[in-house]
């Protein structure tokens, strides 16, 4: 066995079984993403996405400067690709989807290259099959390029540590490398952490290198510079918005400690999941994580330490970083999951075969339930029925607000759709995208984020007071639907009807009593 650092020899071609089975995972992986692309409507970061993705080149600049905390490079492919095929509720997620199903090959090749068959198989399966990276892959925002470039990524700076303990040209995994790096500093702000945890996965297989000191600084040090270069302006940018009193990420709540770790639990993967079910799941994840790195001090297995020392620098840096100014931590999943699910394979693969097997295959079997529950959570007759049950009784003195995911529900009448939006405050907003033959449709958008007055007591009265009935709609129960319920009893709304279309929920309200409600500070 290897001790830490220390690289093994590798194989430059893949047997035809090997094929066969990256084949087979890419086809699955295809097929699970693509389900029911186009069926849900898009939510509202979706729709700043197509607003980008349209706007003159004027505004698209003027608009990213001004109120989007992120940088232009997945906004720009996103213009590419509108151009050519249109903005369709399906055709504006493909990219999305291309990106997952291909970070499949990757994962393969990357637990092939260190632990054999067996290992790839299941850490490509479990990828395949995880609830959050379908999520992802079919939601048009760029997270899915960045798990992509994230596992690319990690591929081509293994590659690159192998060639340096061979003597060889650095070639080809240079160029990967870099090209990964560039496309996650580009595609969104949190791809910087994602760099900084390639490079702590570098530095840590170096510690172990029979290379002299001086060379492992050498080959680190250069490769850092080059990227960081690549990536400076991206990185001056996020520095300069970090700054502003009032950046584009200043609605986040700081976290906790307890609603960092509880966040963080989602890296496990089972997020689908409710209850008893989660728990047992991320349980089982976790102890065969655990036997992971076990068999891994053991074996004294470089890429395993290393990946776990990826594992708590992201969710350090996340965490550290809100404390400063506030960042979505949730996005360390597209990071964490794959770290997680190549320590779990490892594990497997370190047993007896059939146990190994058994245990892979149990773990792929709860990776399948919870994300048959996605599925079911997000299955379009359920949303078409909610629709049309709320449609039928739909007026323009009805506020609609719709909440834990904010789909742009389409309507017909005069009154206001109020969506869950991440920029603060009741306001008109521009026609967001067009269909049926170039008519806009009209969007008002209400932040109803946990941190924002809606939520305070008495606070919904100025904005729905002048409606006569209030639609709630959820996709589940979620606290920002209870702290809703919450400030609506406060102002003096009733519950008229509670009803659920599967997991979907919806509630009609009466409006605020003005008249009676405390003063809440809008």
């Amino acid at each position: 066995m290897n001790r830490p650092g220390k690289l093994a020899t590798h194989k430059t071609t893949l047997p035809g079984r090997d094929l066969a089975w990256l084949a087979a995972l890419l086809v699955a992986a295809v097929a699970i993403r693509f389900w029911q692309l186009g069926s849900q409507p898009i939510w509202g970061d979706e729709g700043a996405t197509v607003d980008f993705a349209i706007a003159p080149a004027e505004l698209f600049w003027g608009r990213l400067l001004l109120v989007e905390p992120n940088p232009p490079g997945y906004y720009l492919l996103m213009r590419g690709w509108v151009s050519l095929f249109g903005f369709s509720d399906f055709a504006i997620r493909v990219p999305s989807a291309i990106a997952s199903s291909l970070a499949i090959i990757p994962m393969y090749l990357f637990a092939l290259r260190h632990w054999g068959r067996s290992a790839a198989i299941i850490a490509a399966t479990l990828l395949v099959l995880s609830g959050i990276q379908v999520q992802y892959a079919q939601e048009a925002r760029g997270y899915a390029l960045m798990g992509f470039f994230f596992l690319a990524g990690l591929y081509g700076a293994d590659s690159l540590l192998r060639r340096f303990e061979a003597r060889e040209s650095a070639g080809w995994a240079t160029v990967v490398l870099c090209v990964c790096c560039v496309g996650l500093a580009y595609a969104h702000f949190t791809g910087l952490f994602a760099i900084a945890a390639l490079f702590a996965f570098q530095a840590i297989v170096l510690l172990g290198s029979d290379q002299p000191i001086a060379s492992r600084a050498r080959f680190f040090a250069r490769n850092s510079l080059f990227v960081l270069l690549l990536a400076s302006p991206v990185l001056a940018i996020a520095i300069y918005q970090l700054s502003l009193p009032e950046s584009g990420v200043h609605w986040i709540p700081h976290r906790t400690l307890a609603e960092a770790w509880e966040i963080y639990s989602i890296a496990w993967g089972h997020s689908f999941l409710e209850g008893p079910g989660r728990f047992l799941a991320n349980s089982v994840l976790l102890g065969v994580f655990l036997l992971g790195l076990g068999c891994a001090t053991r074996a004294r297995d470089a890429a395993v330490f290393a990946l776990a020392v990826v594992l708590l620098f992201v969710a350090a840096a996340f965490y550290l970083m809100g404390l400063v100014q506030p960042i979505l931590i949730t996005r360390v999943v597209i990071f964490a999951i794959p770290a997680v699910l190549l320590v779990v394979a490892f594990g497997c693969s370190r047993l007896r075969p059939r146990t190994g097997w058994l245990l892979g295959l149990v773990l792929v079997l709860l990776a399948a339930y919870n994300v048959g529950h996605y599925v079911r959570f997000f299955a379009k007759e359920s949303w078409d029925q909610m629709v049309a049950a709320v449609a039928a009784r739909y007026d323009e003195n009805t506020a609609i607000i719709h909440i834990g995911g904010g789909s742009q529900v389409t309507f017909v009448g005069g009154g206001p759709v109020m969506v869950l939006k991440y920029w603060p405050g009741a306001r008109p907003v521009e026609q967001y995208f067009a269909t049926d033959g170039g008519s806009p449709l009209d969007r008002f958008i209400i932040d109803a984020h946990a941190d924002t007055y809606l939520l305070d007591p008495g606070a919904p009265c100025p904005t729905l007071g002048r409606y006569e009935h209030i639609e709630l709609l959820s996709r589940r129960e979620v606290d920002t639907l209870r702290q809703l319920r919450a400030s609506l009893e406060a102002s003096g709304a009733t519950m008229l009807d509670a009803r659920k279309f599967d997991r979907l929920i919806n509630e009609r309200w009466s409006a605020p009593d003005c008249a009676t409600a405390p003063a809440g500070e809008p």
